[in-house]
């Protein structure tokens, strides 16, 4: 049940940031015009770099659940130090991306919930 239960919990958290994600890339276009407005930037993959690094050691549940607690995306968006100014282009890769990761991750939980709908039924045989 470990695996189950943690890998939910960390879906969860992914999405969870990804949508803030979404929350930080519209605010850097709807200020795109805005002179000295500095972008803020979500780095996905590092934030999700503690949980890798316990992926594949002993850890417990509680140790996967304590590291997803101390994640705190809103703490981590990192403004550029230069104000250069927003490209709208480039924010809509960025969108784009992180719409296509937000969709992934809803598909993969989804197909644990079939999974384990599968694994309480017997997995079809009867």
């Amino acid at each position: 049940m470990f695996i189950e239960s943690i890998t939910g919990d960390v879906v969860t958290k992914a999405l969870d940031i990804a949508a803030f994600n979404h929350k930080v890339i519209a605010n850097n276009i709807a200020n795109a015009g805005v002179k000295g407005y500095a972008a803020g930037r979500l780095n996905f993959d590092a934030i999700m770099q503690e949980l890798r690094g316990l992926v594949g050691t002993d850890a417990d549940i509680a140790s996967y659940r304590d590291a997803l607690d101390r994640i705190n995306e809103k703490e981590m968006v990192n403004f550029s130090s230069a104000p250069e100014g927003v490209s709208i282009e480039a924010e809509m890769m960025q969108l784009t991306e992180n719409t296509l990761r937000y969709q992934s991750l809803l598909r993969a939980r989804s197909e644990l919930g079939e999974i384990l709908k599968s694994a309480i039924s017997g997995g079809g045989r009867g």
